[in-house]
């Protein structure tokens, strides 16, 4: 399970004066399009076998808090962490940290182009 923090909504919102809920909204939405994306991609990079690995990787809601959004997609499978790192019997088949690395450019690209169609200096 990995957490993706996005902080420093409070200089945002000063830079580019808007609502801090607008903010908050956008970053929210933004925030479950990545992990949409983010879980889709991690599901097609997992090694399949019985396909329970796979159909494990699930996406939690998103958290909204006063300046954070927090976002979650985590694999629900025992074993996965010894299929993502490896063990000294077995190499690593990472599959869900590519698909955060992913994740990331999406956030970023997806936040950036709503910011720009809400800013007041377009």
């Amino acid at each position: 399970m990995a957490n993706v923090t996005w902080a420093g909504i409070n200089e945002l919102i000063a830079q580019l004066e808007l609502t801090h809920e607008g903010v908050v909204d956008v970053a929210a939405k933004a925030m479950e399009t990545t992990l949409a994306k983010t879980q889709e991609r991690a599901q097609s990079n997992a090694p399949v076998r019985t396909g329970f690995l796979k159909s494990n990787i699930h996406v939690l809601p998103v958290e909204k808090k006063t300046d954070q959004v927090i976002g979650t997609v985590k694999s629900d499978a025992d074993y996965s962490s010894f299929v993502e790192f490896g063990t000294y019997k077995m190499s690593a088949k990472p599959f869900m940290r590519p698909a955060f690395t992913y994740g990331w450019g999406v956030f970023l690209r997806s936040e950036m182009n709503v910011l720009k169609a809400m800013a007041k200096f377009k």
